[in-house]
């Protein structure tokens, strides 16, 4: 280890060189659950299938359930939940500011109602964050890494995260999360950039956000239909330099490397790697701050290939799996 990677170990208790770690999500062991409590309840909820990550400026949670379901009953009489994270199910013994959540919980989040999303089969609760907390770090490095986080120099086109928001996102990141390729246009004119912010809402409803001043936002908005596939963990590197597609402007399908079929009902191609698809038309969207919502209807899904699926955590995660002795294997870029 060099003196750089030292000093970051000792000081911000750093020890892998990238924010967020790639992984195949099929060898991931031992993940958290993600449960729901209201205030003054001691009921938890297990909503680890039924969550939405869907924006971190703020941090933005969707909660799908069915309207006939206990849970539909429980989020409409409450204006504030709180999510936390852990393995199973323990019991709720102790008071966070009027929550009751168990003391072994390393990470939780409290949410604020902000909109009701409505389907024909499911119904999802749209949530931003208040305040986050978690114990991936020392109260040491998380002042350290807040000073270093601070001052350090932004680049550009970066959207900053300050003091809590940040420790929100960390939290949201402690859960794999898919990175798939979205594909837009019209025949081989087209744009491919690469999303983690987007989830099923059962079998024919999907959501997803993007930046709503970016140019990919704008082309989702303006051919209404795409293809979003989930790529094999081995195009890592190169899905993530993709992330510059999303200020580019469609153009001809040359520029990208592709699958030899092209997607079954808009006939777009696909990228290479793609491991499944679906094919999604826009129902509405709207705002919050710096993202726009999109719903969508499921047209179609389809299976491509073997493989394994390529996703992320953030890396305050992973030294904290490190710590436990709950390592994996990662791969760096």
């Amino acid at each position: 280890m060099d003196i750089k990677a030292s000093i970051k170990k000792i000081l911000l208790g750093q020890t892998i060189p990238q924010e967020y770690i790639c992984f195949p999500y099929e060898d991931f062991t031992d993940p958290f659950r993600i449960f729901l409590t209201l205030r003054s309840s001691n009921t938890v909820y297990d909503v680890t299938r039924q969550h939405l990550f869907l924006g971190y400026r703020p941090l933005i949670i969707g909660i799908s359930t069915a309207v006939d379901h206990e849970l539909f009953q429980i989020l409409s009489s409450g204006q504030e939940i709180c999510l936390f994270l852990d393995w199973q199910d323990r019991i709720a013994n102790q008071n966070w500011r009027g929550f009751t959540i168990p003391n072994s919980a390393p990470a939780k989040v409290i949410l604020e109602f902000n909109h009701l999303q409505k389907s024909d089969h499911e119904v999802t609760f749209i949530y931003t964050g208040k305040l986050g907390y978690h114990n991936f770090r020392s109260a040491f490095h998380k002042y350290t890494n807040g000073l270093y986080y601070r001052f350090r120099r932004k680049k550009p086109g970066n959207i900053d995260l300050p003091g809590n928001l940040y420790d929100q996102v960390r939290i949201a990141y402690a859960y794999p999360r898919n990175i798939s390729l979205i594909t837009v246009g019209y025949g081989n004119t087209i744009n491919m950039f690469p999303t983690d912010l987007h989830g099923p809402i059962g079998e024919k409803v999907y959501a997803g956000s993007l930046r709503n001043n970016g140019l990919a936002c704008k082309q989702v908005d303006y051919f209404k239909k795409i293809v979003i596939s989930q790529i094999k963990v081995e195009m890592f590197k190169r899905v993530y330099a993709m992330g510059k597609n999303h200020m580019k402007e469609i153009r001809d399908s040359d520029d990208f490397e592709l699958d030899s079929e092209t997607s079954e009902i808009l006939k777009l191609p696909l990228p290479s790697g793609v491991l499944r698809y679906r094919e999604l038309e826009q129902v509405c969207s709207y705002d919050i701050n710096i993202h726009r919502l999109h719903f969508y209807k499921v047209m179609n899904q389809v299976d491509c290939s073997e493989g394994k699926t390529l996703c992320h955590v953030h890396n305050y995660y992973v030294e904290w799996r490190k710590q436990k002795g709950l390592d994996f294997k990662y791969l760096l870029r």
